[in-house]
């Protein structure tokens, strides 16, 4: 085949290449044979099975490829681990597609890969491809739905990139967020930490937006709201220590007034734990208080009580190994219980019965218990797992498990939309569209007209928005016009040069 130069540093024996105008007729692949020479001269086969298979014309475009194959693939998820091949087919350059219908499956993700024959070199994997279709709050929907309104116009948007698209969707998703001071509740979150003792300031969640943190408790008691003029009089005595009973916002931290005098409660893990369960049994949960929220090792759990509570069914004799109870339902298959003052360990349990019973445990006696005494076990249930941004996971005997008991409702971030299958919060998408083809009807085709009537679709969406999710507004912490007013713990403006009011 004589071509117009051959560039050693770029041609390769075993090369790939696809010979004439990709999607035409006569478009096909062939390979190098023999290590290319700097010249006009190029050896090429069909897959060592001779040469071209269609004649070509002079100032046909030859062009190198990494890969010869298409391989698809299929998978229950949105994540290639563990993916199914079904089937390797040849790149077809007659065709701008090459395609494979799957008529065994009807739910799952597809996902490609491009394959190099010669060397069995492969491409990362495409984005997951939902066989019943995107969601309708899918990045891949909103993406279909702004080229289908710009494709409206007679405007040129092929030099509009889906990461142009993608880009301008989360710029328009932080404008919603942070909407006129609005608490959607499609981002209202809770987020949590622990106390240490003398320690005042504790960081925010990065995901929180700023000066979105509210409705603050620590240690179940919610704290008054205060600005930074009113904490600099209370903390006049800035080395108080006790339980704090104020707390203020600022610099995207939260401020605790009195001094905390004690640090978070802490324990241990009695007995290992799964990534599913949702009863954990720690060695003491006296000191936790419920409902709350606990971090084991890096993961953040909440959970809705502490105590999980039977009564025996029948006397119990100091030396039975078989406890029978009403019932052993929330109690995990294998940990500890206390009756009255005796602690014993089980490994097993039925649905009236704990089995395998160890008795006198943790330096406890072993004695005889009556009929209808408590039978409690030192557990969290309820538990719900990986939560503010963590991941569940398992946790070994002995892990600590410390209380986050400072607690506060907050506004998030949005997160950012990336993969076509990511899910927008906003519970319309079409805002999103309609901002989006908004924004790039002037950024990418300067189109003021359709800016125009574009944003006219968008006043409504987010008017609709508003009217249906924006009820609700971030009360701020207490804020001062002038220096000489003074806050009071419950936010209001009060001069204090002003007489005074309300006296009998």
């Amino acid at each position: 085949m004589t071509v117009k130069a051959i560039d050693t540093n770029a041609w390769a024996d075993n090369d790939w290449l696809i010979l004439g105008e990709i999607g035409t007729g006569n478009a096909e692949v062939l390979q190098v044979k023999g290590s290319p020479t700097d010249g006009t001269s190029l050896s090429v086969d069909n897959a060592g099975s001779g040469g071209a298979r269609y004649n070509h014309a002079i100032n046909e475009p030859v062009y190198r490829i990494d890969f010869n194959q298409v391989e698809f693939n299929r998978n229950t998820t949105d994540t290639t681990s563990g993916v199914s091949v079904l089937t390797t087919a040849e790149v077809q350059p007659d065709d701008l597609f090459t395609r494979f219908e799957d008529t065994s499956n009807t739910t799952g993700f597809g996902f490609v890969r491009f394959k190099n024959s010669e060397t069995s070199a492969f491409s990362s994997y495409s984005d997951g491809i939902p066989y019943t279709g995107y969601g309708a709050k899918a990045l891949g929907r909103i993406i279909r739905g702004v080229r289908r309104i710009l494709s409206e116009t007679e405007a040129d948007i092929e030099h509009i990139t889906d990461q142009d698209i993608i880009e301008e969707v989360n710029e328009k998703q932080r404008d919603v967020a942070h909407d006129g001071g609005r608490l959607w509740p499609f981002y209202e979150t809770i987020r949590s930490s622990s106390q240490v003792a003398n320690q005042r300031r504790y960081t925010i969640d990065d995901n929180v937006e700023i000066g979105k943190a509210f409705t603050i408790t620590v240690d179940s008691q919610p704290m008054a709201k205060i600005d930074q003029d009113r904490f600099n009089i209370l903390n006049w005595d800035n080395l108080r220590t006790e339980d704090p009973t104020h707390a203020g916002v600022w610099n995207n931290r939260i401020v605790l007034w009195p001094l905390p005098s004690a640090s978070a409660s802490a324990d241990t893990l009695d007995g290992n734990i799964t990534a599913t369960a949702t009863t954990i049994m720690l060695d003491d949960v006296s000191a936790f208080r419920a409902p709350g929220r606990a971090l084991i090792d890096s993961e953040v759990i909440s959970y809705e009580n502490l105590l999980t509570k039977t009564a025996l069914d029948g006397t119990l004799t100091a030396a039975a190994t078989t406890v029978t109870v009403d019932s052993t339902t929330d109690f995990p298959s294998t940990g500890t219980i206390v009756i009255d003052d005796e602690e014993m360990t089980y490994s097993g349990t039925g649905s009236t019965t704990f089995t395998g019973v160890t008795r006198g445990a943790n330096s406890t006696s072993a004695v005889a218990h009556a009929d209808g005494a408590i039978v409690t076990g030192r557990t969290l249930i309820g538990c719900e797992r990986g939560l503010e941004g963590t991941t569940a996971a398992t946790h070994s005997d002995g892990a600590t498990v410390t209380e986050r008991d400072i607690i506060y409702n907050a506004h998030e971030e949005p997160t950012e939309l990336k993969d076509p299958n990511d899910q927008t919060a906003i519970p319309d998408p079409q805002v999103l569209v309609y901002g989006t083809s908004m924004e790039l009807a002037l950024t990418k085709l300067n189109d003021q007209a359709l800016h125009d009537r574009l944003k006219v679709k968008y006043d409504q969406a987010i008017e609709r928005l508003r009217d249906k999710f924006g009820k609700k507004f971030t009360a701020p912490f207490g804020r001062i016009k002038n220096k000489e007013e003074v806050v009071t713990d419950r936010g209001r403006f009060v001069n204090p040069n002003d007489f005074p009011s309300g006296l009998n």
